[in-house]
C-alpha cells in the first residue's frame, strides 16, 4: 500500500460521514484481513509507549467508523491498555 493510500484511508477513517468511515474500515479488512487487528491487538500492550498509543488511536479510528466489529475490538483493546 502506497503511502498516499494510507493517508486517504486515515482521512476516510476520521471523515465526518458515517458512510467513508465505513467504506474505510471496510477496506482495511479487506486489505489486511483480521491479522490487521490481531497485530493492533498486540502493539497495545507494547513495552513501548509510542507504540501502544498508536495501536490504540488506530483502533479508535477503525471503532469511530461505526462497524460493530472494530468498536468491540477497540473497547477490549481500551480495557487492555487501561485508557
Amino acid at each position: 500500500m502506497e503511502p498516499s493510500e494510507i493517508e486517504a484511508l486515515r482521512a476516510d477513517l476520521r471523515s465526518d460521514d458515517p458512510s467513508a468511515r465505513a467504506a474505510a474500515a471496510t477496506r482495511v479488512l479487506e486489505r489486511f484481513g483480521s491479522q490487521a487487528i490481531a497485530v493492533l491487538r498486540e502493539a497495545v500492550v507494547s513495552e513501548n509507549p509510542e507504540v501502544r498509543a498508536k495501536a490504540a488511536e488506530t483502533l479508535d479510528m477503525l471503532a469511530a467508523s461505526g462497524a460493530p466489529e472494530f468498536e468491540l475490538i477497540a473497547e477490549s483493546v481500551r480495557e487492555m491498555s487501561g485508557r
